[in-house]
């Protein structure tokens, strides 16, 4: 009996089917398990390299926290009140750590640190300064109060830094609330008074979590940089405030710092340089905030109308952002505006977290579950590697993730195929091109009706040569590819079927063979 060639090439270098609907015969994958998308195929992941961190940093999604930007790279942990700052790395050695516990100093308010679990940082640096915030606490290191990492129970959803200043959104709490805190409405009194007449502001404008607040730019001082913003936040408690509200309120009329409510987006969830602009994500949409003619203030825009799925969904490349939508679906933010590619039966209900591999221009988005690896065209994954962090320093990918297992498996699924007959197919044989990779297996996934659901086909060895003979009918099939990833470079650049008719009730005519090596066809 005349056998027929189907080639599964293409799809290794499509990846993961961005959609769980209507995907039948399209060049895509359901699984490509630790293996990346490259143009030739699929190959090995990147190695991670596990930072290092102390005992008192205990592993639990997505902490241990790598935290890095500019001159600072500190880890962060979820449930303990310590935390490890590392050295400077020279190529890749392992980095020297310091540990240490967060010490309120006078006169910030005196607390014990809290923490959400599960939640991730979100972190900005301004050289070697910088200021976390887990959505409850906000820790920062500025130079004054003997170099210690202090902190304020002041709900803060957000930071960033861009063109030199300090922006801070999502900011909530007793502080903000103008009927009970004389010197917030002081502020809001000055702000409302000062901004461009084009802008809608009246008098009953009142302060949420939906703004973003921004510092002076370069700090406003050398001693003590981002120090007015702080107290105006009330950060250093009703003192502080009194001894600096005349200065606050002449730099708010100036435009020095300011706030501005992003219209459309919602409670902030997180905030990203892209250029000149910043982009803000929000639980309802996504806006720009562009600095005016003269650079004092931030005007917004309106970009995209679903909002961001958590605060650590979301992370800059070189030339685009890379984010997970409340809808679930991946998008890509650029400067032409939000492309949505799709996703959404992988992402929806996930807290996922992207972090970004300048060097191979991809980012990596996991969560405690899995992870996968978007290379701006395609998606693969589940992955076993699940970085809570990533920095590149000398030539290693350095990360932290709550395992990195030594041995990683390997699994490759088609989405259903039919080969262009809808009569019943028999598979003689799977083929692989690989190299690295132990232990192979393959077998069809098979189902006599487009109703029914996908049965398991039986598993069969390859051989030395990368054959093996699962020996399974089916109308519609997915094929599977399992091993180890044991060698240097594990790769599979193609996986070939052949396969027999079973069935001649639909054909009229002999079969021809097929014109394309990755299509089956009739003649």
């Amino acid at each position: 009996m005349r056998e027929y060639p189907y080639i599964i090439r293409e799809h290794l270098v499509n990846g993961l089917a961005p959609d769980n609907h209507g995907t039948k015969n399209s060049k895509h994958l359901e699984t490509l398990k630790n293996l990346r998308c490259v143009p030739q195929g699929a190959t090995a992941l990147e190695t991670v390299t596990q930072v290092p961190w102390t005992t008192g940093l205990t592993p639990a999604w997505p902490f241990p926290q790598l935290c890095s930007e500019e001159d600072v790279n500190i880890v962060l942990g979820g449930s303990a009140a310590s935390w490890a700052i590392l050295g400077t790395w020279s190529g890749d050695a392992t980095p020297a750590v310091t540990t240490g516990i967060y010490q309120p100093a006078t006169p910030v308010n005196q607390f014990v640190p809290g923490f959400v679990t599960g939640v991730p940082y979100q972190f900005a640096a301004m050289r070697d300064l910088w200021i976390a915030t887990n959505g409850t606490y906000l820790l920062w290191k500025f130079p004054f109060g003997d170099g210690k990492v202090v902190g304020a129970a002041l709900p803060c959803l957000s930071v960033a830094q861009h063109s030199h200043r300090l922006l801070l959104g999502g900011l909530s709490g007793s502080w903000f609330t103008e009927s009970t805190n004389a010197r917030w409405k002081a502020i809001m009194d000055a702000w409302r008074r000062t901004q461009p007449k084009e802008l809608l502001i009246h008098e009953d404008t009142a302060f949420t979590n939906n703004w973003v607040v921004w510092s002076e730019r370069g700090g406003g001082a050398k001693d003590v940089p981002y120090h007015l913003v702080m107290v105006m936040l009330g950060a250093y408690g009703t003192a502080a405030f009194d001894t600096a509200a005349e200065e606050i309120v002449a730099r708010i009329e100036s435009g020095e710092i300011g706030m501005v409510n992003p219209r459309g987006a919602g409670r902030v969830k997180a905030m990203v340089p892209m250029g000149d602009t910043v982009i803000v994500y929000g639980h309802h949409g996504v806006c720009a905030l562009t600095p005016d003619q003269g650079g004092a203030r931030y005007l917004e825009r309106m970009v995209h109308h679903e909002g961001l799925s958590v605060g650590s969904a979301v992370a800059a490349g070189r030339d685009a952002h890379v984010a997970i939508l409340d809808t679930g679906d991946l998008a890509v933010v650029d400067g032409q505006g939000v492309k949505v590619v799709g996703f959404g039966h992988l992402f929806t209900g996930r807290n996922m977290s992207v972090n970004y591999d300048p060097n191979r221009t991809e980012w990596w988005i996991a969560d405690a579950d899995g992870g996968y690896v978007w290379n701006g065209s395609a998606l693969s994954g589940p992955h076993d590697v699940r970085p809570s962090g990533l920095v590149r320093r000398g030539g290693k990918l350095w990360g932290t993730s709550t395992t990195i297992p030594s041995v990683l498996s390997v699994e490759v699924k088609t989405v259903p195929f039919d080969l262009g007959e809808r009569g019943s197919k028999h598979v003689t044989e799977v083929y692989s091109e690989s190299e690295g990779i132990s232990a192979m297996s393959a077998r069809v996934d098979w189902r006599t009706s487009s109703e029914a659901l996908f049965q398991s086909g039986p598993s069969a060895p390859m051989n030395p040569q990368g054959v093996a003979f699962p020996r399974t009918s089916f109308v519609d099939g997915k094929v599977v590819v399992t091993g180890s990833a044991t060698g240097t470079v594990p790769s599979i650049t193609a996986i070939g079927v052949r396969f027999h008719d079973e069935d001649k009730r639909f054909r009229r005519g002999p079969k021809g063979s097929v014109a394309s090596s990755d299509e089956p066809g009739d003649a």
